[in-house]
């Protein structure tokens, strides 16, 4: 994840971090992450925390597209390709890559820069 993190920002492409709000929906993505940083594994987040630019958005449920402003973001974009990393491939990542093919985009699910719940 961290390299693919490297590679956008080098390439300046847009990155949309779709997270889970954890029962927390004030809205605050810099006090999230700060949260996320100073938990179990802030050491790794931090490689791949949001850089002033990404967009961030607090999803309710497994898709990023379900109860999220999304496919807007995306379309405002002109995006036509998504490219796929993060964290429970096979609940969030895999939910997310589903929606996107069903609304027409061609997706990309980077294996390497992805972690599962159980090996």
């Amino acid at each position: 994840m961290a390299r693919l993190y490297s590679f956008t920002a080098r390439s300046r492409l847009p990155v949309i971090y779709a997270n889970n709000a954890h029962g927390c929906w004030d809205g605050d993505a810099p006090a999230h992450v700060a949260r996320a940083c100073a938990g179990p594994g802030g050491d790794v987040v931090r490689t791949v925390a949001p850089a002033p630019g990404d967009r961030f958005l607090f999803k309710p449920r497994y898709s990023g597209f379900d109860g999220t402003p999304l496919a807007r973001v995306l379309g405002d974009l002109q995006a036509t390709r998504l490219v796929l990393a993060g964290e429970a491939t096979e609940m969030y990542v895999a939910q997310t890559a589903i929606d996107a093919r069903g609304q027409g985009f061609q997706v990309t699910v980077l294996g390497d820069a992805c972690a599962t719940v159980e090996p």
